[in-house]
């Protein structure tokens, strides 16, 4: 009923049935659950810290651009997921602009081998290439061809 003055909170105290109704519904009691009004100032995070420098060490899979140059000179420069082309968007800075997609990931085959551009490679533009590799087990292109087909029936 009121607040403490030093901390800020609310001081009240909750009868026992309902700290006990806390605990079995919440997994906790009401003393360490913190409402939006109990809130401080002190309690709040006033900066956030980015840009810290920290060495990773990753595998690198070595592509060949001659590859990457046969695969675009066979399909183009638009997405063979969902058909953008960066030049009708960007006029010259978008020309040859296009990431090309590894329809097997490199990771997998785990050794050096020699390439077919037109059959094993792709160009896909990044949004739908992040989309392909977000989970373990890339979508194929027809999967994500699906999911955009069902994106837009909504």
């Amino acid at each position: 009923m009121g607040r403490d003055e030093k901390s800020g909170k609310c001081a009240w105290i909750m009868r026992s049935e309902l700290v006990a109704a806390c605990k079995q519904v919440f997994g906790q009691s009401d003393s360490e659950l913190v409402y939006p009004g109990e809130v401080t100032l002190e309690d709040k995070v006033a900066l956030h810290y980015e840009g810290a420098v920290k060495r990773i060490y990753v595998n690198r899979y070595e592509r060949e651009k001659q590859a990457r140059i046969e695969c675009i000179e066979h399909y183009g420069c638009r997405c063979a997921v969902c058909g953008f082309d960066f030049e009708k968007v960007y006029g010259p800075t978008g020309q040859d602009t296009i990431h090309v997609h590894h329809l097997v990931p490199l990771s997998t085959i785990r050794k050096e081998y020699k390439i077919d551009p037109v059959r094993d490679l792709r160009p896909v533009c990044p949004n739908c290439h992040l989309i392909i590799h977000s989970r373990k087990e890339p979508f194929t292109i027809d999967e994500v061809k699906e999911q955009i087909r069902a994106g837009r029936g909504r």
